[in-house]
């Protein structure tokens, strides 16, 4: 399993990235949305953590811009984000992410949640037998 974790804060980004290691995945990061849309765009991942504050291109903006390209449209978004507030959330999953945490966050409850949209993913991707 491919993930991309997007962050700028480099703490944040490598904490995931050596996690997820450590749970069996492979991992690629960007630290903002312009280097995201690239790497997405030139190998898709099972995954993209997205962090919902970014320079220069909000979290929000950047899940609009994968589901509008083909290539990266049926790629699952976790966006990981310090904004709580109803109205961010909401604005979040209107973007096209389909799973929100808080910052900060438990990584247990993270890598659950990254395994089940992949999984989810991979089933509704499956041939009909």
């Amino acid at each position: 399993m491919y993930v991309l974790v997007v962050d700028d804060d480099y703490a944040i980004r490598r904490l995931l990235e050596v996690k997820l290691a450590a749970e069996g995945f492979e991992v690629a990061t960007a630290e903002d949305g312009h280097e995201a849309l690239l790497a997405a765009g030139d190998r898709p991942p099972d995954l993209i953590m997205l962090d919902g504050m970014l320079p220069g291109m909000p979290g929000s903006q950047v899940a609009r811009a994968l589901r509008e390209n083909p290539a990266t449209a049926g790629i699952p978004i976790l966006m990981l984000s310090a904004l709580h507030a109803e109205g961010h959330v909401e604005r979040a999953y209107a973007s096209g992410v389909d799973d929100y945490v808080t910052k900060p966050f438990n990584l247990n409850d993270v890598i659950g949640r990254a395994r089940a949209l992949i999984a989810q993913s991979k089933a509704q991707g499956a041939p009909p037998e």
